[in-house]
């Protein structure tokens, strides 16, 4: 999702839930945001930002969709695709 489209969420909706962002801040897609382009803020804490009600998870953003299928494996292999998560909320990320 553009950033840009940002402010078009309803924030209504998602207050008093966990919003996972997959977001990746892409200056020639999204434009130029000079808080991300001076690390000012992440694009994870401009969701916020746009969500002051709402919990944002990163997570997601480490993969191309096509692999979340493609490069399934079970729990157990040693070849599995890591998935990070970051959040400073630790029940959020659970």
């Amino acid at each position: 999702m553009p950033l840009t489209a940002f402010p078009h969420l309803p924030a209504a909706a998602l207050a008093g839930r966990t919003v996972i962002d997959t977001t990746n801040y892409y200056p020639e897609r999204d434009g130029r945001l000079p808080e991300l382009d001076f690390d000012e803020l992440t694009s994870s804490e401009l969701l916020q930002r746009i969500l002051p009600r709402s919990t944002v998870v990163k997570a997601f953003n480490n993969l191309f969709h096509h692999h979340l299928a493609t490069l399934a494996r079970p729990s157990a292999s040693l070849d599995r695709s890591a998935l990070p998560i970051a959040g400073d909320d630790e029940p959020a990320k659970g």
